[in-house]
């Protein structure tokens, strides 16, 4: 008799690591690709909370718009300028570009 043998795409994990677009800080993405806030690592608790007065939050999605002087980001019908420090505090999911759609309402 030999033990029950389970496949290895059954790993919880495995699921997680092959299905999701990576997460980058804002700074790489392209100019006008879309990504969705993941997480804002960052120890400047005041420009935290701005960023999230402003809209800047887990779950809403960004469009990079500008990289020089600043970057510049859209947040629905918003754009908002960001130090560039925010640019490698900011981590958002890639997402594939719509066609002929507006993909940041």
């Amino acid at each position: 008799m030999s033990a029950p043998h389970a496949p290895s795409n059954e790993d919880p994990l495995a699921p997680a690591l092959t299905s999701e677009a990576p997460i980058v800080p804002i700074a790489q993405l392209r100019l006008g690709e879309s990504g969705v806030v993941a997480s804002i690592r960052t120890t400047r608790h005041l420009y935290l909370q701005r960023l999230t007065t402003f809209g800047v939050a887990p779950g809403r999605r960004v469009r990079l718009r500008q990289r020089q002087p600043a970057l510049v980001v859209q947040i629905g019908e918003t754009e908002l300028a960001l130090d560039h420090a925010a640019g490698h505090e900011i981590y958002v999911t890639r997402q594939a570009s719509p066609r002929g759609g507006a993909d940041d309402k």
